[in-house]
């Protein structure tokens, strides 16, 4: 597992048998970039979850921003929780906030 991938994220349904997915360059598991955006199209029903089965037809589209965006708020959200803890554990540690 590499620190810079390329990795999926995002999923809006198009009809029942169709949805789009956007490829991120990540950093570890936050998006960074978007690579390319993909409408995929399942020849039957499967149960694989968000991953690609070998049943479904994948066409390049596109990059999709508001996939893009909705990326972009999920790593500001991870990146601003944890600034937000280790600063409260500094703040806590040096103002004597500890019980």
């Amino acid at each position: 597992m590499g620190i810079i991938r390329r990795q999926f994220y995002g999923y809006r349904q198009d009809s029942i048998d169709t949805y789009v997915t956007t490829e991120f360059a990540a950093l570890w598991f936050l998006p960074l970039w978007p690579v390319a955006s993909y409408k995929v199209v399942k020849d039957e029903p499967t149960n694989l979850g968000d991953q690609l089965g070998s049943n479904e037809k994948t066409g390049k589209i596109p990059i999709q921003w508001g996939q893009a965006l909705e990326g972009w708020l999920f790593s500001l959200a991870i990146v601003g929780g944890l600034v937000f803890i280790v600063g409260f554990m500094y703040f806590a540690t040096k103002f004597g906030w500890e019980e």
